[in-house]
């Protein structure tokens, strides 16, 4: 008979079997793979409708980003809150707009892979442009717009940020006062019915860029 431990504790009771099959149920425990979890939407996304119109007057199309599928692994929403690139390009379809370029404004790539729009035909151009540097980058998006459409007769030029609205908004009003003659205010009530949403942060930019304009017209 097995007598009590020499330091006074009991004897361990588990035989080395038990023990070696439940370290193997705590190994596959721990290698157990986590479930997918999606990316965090960019803020206030949804609050924004996918596509716009054609800008009056102009060749313009806004719509916000389209996102990869990535973005909504775990999420329950509507379908026709999951725009990817995909499901952008059958609404614009829908509505019957054909866009030949798009012009990318985000500043980064993390959004969707844009070698998807050569599937659909469509060329695409990237300008990185956040808040701060938005005046600046005015001349580049010109130039972009310009060369296009000396080359393409027809086809509309989709241009995007992350809500296709502040940026989008301010490069194509600041276009269309700019290259196209047309006076500021007209411009942002055409940008704002053809995006279904009035311009927010970029609209005191537009106010300033107006003044300065107007400025440099009377010292000429």
């Amino acid at each position: 008979m097995v007598g009590p431990a020499a330091n006074g504790t009991a004897a361990s009771t588990h035989h080395p079997k038990q023990r070696r099959a439940t370290g193997s149920r705590s190994r596959s425990r721990s290698t157990s793979r986590p479930p997918v979890m999606s990316k965090k939407l960019p803020e206030k996304w949804s609050r924004y409708r996918n596509i716009g119109q054609r800008v009056a007057g102009t060749r313009f199309v806004p719509f916000k980003t389209p996102l990869d599928d990535s973005y909504f692994n775990d999420k329950v929403i509507p379908a026709g809150d999951k725009l990817t690139l995909k499901k952008l390009m059958e609404e614009l379809r829908a509505q019957g707009t054909d866009i030949g370029l798009v012009i990318d404004l985000t500043t980064s790539f993390k959004y969707y892979d844009p070698a998807g729009w050569a599937n659909y035909g469509i060329e695409y151009r990237k300008l990185r442009c956040d808040a701060t540097r938005i005046l600046d980058r005015r001349k580049d998006f010109h130039d972009i717009v310009d060369d296009y459409l000396a080359r393409e007769k027809d086809k509309l030029i989709g241009v995007h940020c992350a809500h296709g609205l502040n940026r989008t908004g301010f490069l194509v009003c600041a276009y269309m006062v700019e290259r196209l003659g047309i006076p500021m205010p007209a411009a942002v009530t055409a940008f704002e019915t053809a995006r279904g949403h009035k311009i927010e942060t970029s609209l005191d930019k537009l106010q300033a860029l107006d003044q300065l304009l107007s400025s440099q017209a009377s010292n000429e």
